[in-house]
């Protein structure tokens, strides 16, 4: 009965699209944020499916600051964040409103901050993340690939 149920679900992700981001590998890897003792790193765990954290510090101070999902259901793709004493360690998750293929633009109008969150990827190594793209507080991050981490 698993594995039927585990065939079904592989069939529903791959059939059809509304979103124009068909692949999200471009997030894999480990990204600085330009300015800031932090880092974004995502590991692929299926075309579907990404694990990140956002990291600050080196070494015995390396913190975790969120713990992130980027997956894909119900055909779009969905980021999901937990970050530790915030939001009584619940599991945020914002849904994708926007997408291109180098663009996804994420949406969760109930979260007090942020609302909106925008990935733009300028080139194979800056993103510009934008926090409430178009309203009261937003910001604008400029994360570059890290080779070798």
């Amino acid at each position: 009965m698993r594995t039927s149920f585990f065939i079904f679900t592989l069939i529903l992700l791959a059939c059809g699209s509304n979103s124009k981001m068909k692949s999200a590998n471009w997030f894999e890897g480990v990204w600085q944020y330009e300015g800031m003792d932090k880092i974004e790193k995502w590991n692929k765990i299926n075309d579907y499916a990404f694990q990140g954290l956002v990291l600050s510090g080196s070494g015995e101070d390396l913190r975790v600051l969120e713990y992130l999902r980027l997956y894909r259901l119900d055909n779009s793709w969905h980021l999901a964040a937990i970050v530790p004493d915030q939001n009584d360690g619940r599991e945020i998750t914002f849904n994708e409103t926007k997408s291109a293929v180098n663009q996804i633009q994420f949406e969760n109008l109930e979260h007090n901050y942020p609302k909106k969150i925008d990935y733009l990827l300028q080139n194979d190594s800056t993103i510009i993340a934008t926090l409430n793209k178009g309203m009261d507080k937003e910001l604008s991050l400029k994360l570059t690939r890290i080779k070798n981490y």
